[in-house]
């Protein structure tokens, strides 16, 4: 089980990274909010 919840906390981390690649052209401001949101997921989790 706890495989598994790693496993998709890795995948979510990997995904909002890429997210922020992709926003961080179109908007700086989101970008800062993307990052603090994900430091605090990773944090959490």
């Amino acid at each position: 089980m706890n495989k598994v919840v790693s496993l998709l906390s890795n995948l979510e981390i990997l995904l909002t990274q890429q997210a922020l690649m992709n926003m961080s052209e179109t908007d700086p401001a989101k970008r800062k909010a993307a990052e603090k949101h994900r430091t605090t997921r990773y944090i959490s989790a």
